[in-house]
């Protein structure tokens, strides 16, 4: 959540905002669909932005190295910003 802050903090500083954020983690257990609306909640928050603004998907590596061994997960995101 730090790292959130800072970055948005350092968008204001340039002048900008975040307009949406698209989401993708990569995990096998456990899954995100209980939690999904707490994890997007969170990140809106860390970001000062609307939750519908925060678009959280999942996925599974189907068993296939580290992250379908469970030893790992990642995520992705996407920002979309404009001028302040």
């Amino acid at each position: 959540m730090l790292f959130l802050q800072q970055a948005r903090e350092l968008l204001h500083q340039s002048g900008f905002e975040i307009v949406h954020l698209d989401i993708v983690i990569v995990i096998e257990q456990p899954k995100i669909l209980p939690y999904r609306s707490k994890i997007r909640e969170s990140i809106a928050g860390a970001l000062d932005i609307d939750p519908k603004a925060v678009s959280l998907k999942a996925k599974t590596a189907e068993g296939i190295g580290p992250i379908g061994a469970g030893q790992a997960a990642e995520a992705h995101a996407i920002a979309t910003v404009r001028k302040a």
